[in-house]
């Protein structure tokens, strides 16, 4: 559902998934990795199966 914002942004809701469910569509490391933020240049260390965090608003990248 489109909710229309003062900002000049858009907003979605998701309706009818469970807390389980929407806890499963976040990514998560597929092997200890470090990941960096394109916008900053923020590098954080996860280790396999940890969520890949979110920073500047946008999922952070996985290194090489």
């Amino acid at each position: 559902m489109y909710e229309p914002t003062q900002k000049n942004e858009a907003a979605f809701l998701i309706e009818g998934l469970t807390e389980e469910e929407k806890d499963s569509a976040v990514i998560r490391a597929p092997c200890d990795t470090d990941v960096y933020c394109v916008t900053c240049n923020r590098t954080e260390y996860v280790k396999k199966g940890e969520i890949i965090p979110v920073c500047s608003g946008k999922v952070t990248e996985i290194l090489d």
